[in-house]
């Protein structure tokens, strides 16, 4: 080996040796900015529990809908936490890496029990909704019903005049009326029948809008509940050395 030779290779050395450092440094970073991810993913998770509904479905659906949407900062900052192994670590990061790890599996099977959770909850809501819907038909009904039945016994045009106020919300005298009694109850009956009408085309549309919006959400945060779970155990399953003594 020439002296030539020699030196090529000790100047390789010492590239390959900043190169190393270098990497060392910016994982320093990375584990900083890692753990402040995480420390901001608590907060927003404590700010999402405060103030707590757990009795009712449709805040837990929101809960777990919400948890889902954020799940990809924490994963975030898990991968930074982790890169770069044990590499350049303190002596104290070593246990808070080995609680991290088990965490992460923690963290990642509550993920995949949610699943079960909020598809019971998507249920409780579809039922509530449809229950909410039928209560609104039933009360238009009712109110159809009565304006029907209070038609039937008018005779007079104080009497429609009443009748009208009543469903116009708003004064109507007998000389507001220029038709004669007959044509008013005629026309009034039409409007009722084409009001019924509406009332069950516009609950189809709701119960319809209303499902696919739910369904969803559901099948999106379940999917995302699904691969979010399988990641972490993943994580978990592969930072094996964070969890073995050296």
């Amino acid at each position: 080996m020439t002296e030539s030779d020699g030196g090529q290779i000790t100047q390789a050395i010492n590239q390959l040796w900043k190169s190393r450092t270098g990497l060392l440094t910016s994982l320093d970073v990375a584990h900083l900015v890692g753990y402040a991810l995480l420390i901001l993913a608590v907060f927003d998770v404590i700010a999402l529990l405060i103030p707590p509904d757990f009795g009712n479905p449709g805040w837990q659906f929101n809960l777990f809908g919400q948890l889902i949407e954020r799940i990809p900062v924490p994963i975030i900052g898990l991968a930074l936490v982790f890169v770069g192994g044990q590499d350049k670590r303190p002596s104290w990061e070593l246990p808070l890496l080995s609680l991290t790890s088990w965490l992460t599996l923690i963290i990642g099977i509550m993920y995949f029990l949610m699943i079960p959770w909020a598809s019971l909850n998507t249920l409780r809501l579809y039922r509530q909704a449809n229950n909410q819907i039928n209560a609104q038909i039933e009360q238009g009904k009712a109110q159809i019903e009565e304006v029907r039945s209070s038609l039937g016994q008018v005779n007079t045009d104080e009497d429609m005049a009443r009748l009208l106020s009543q469903v116009v919300n708003q004064t109507v005298t007998p000389e507001d009326l220029t038709e004669p009694i007959s044509s008013v109850k005629e026309t009034l009956q039409t409007s009722l029948a084409e009001g019924e009408a509406t009332l069950q085309t516009q609950a189809a549309e709701a119960r319809s809008q209303g499902r696919l919006e739910l369904f969803k959400n559901a099948i999106k945060w379940n999917l995302g509940a699904l691969v979010s779970g399988a990641i972490l155990v993943l994580m978990w399953k592969s930072t094996d050395w964070a969890r073995t003594k050296a």
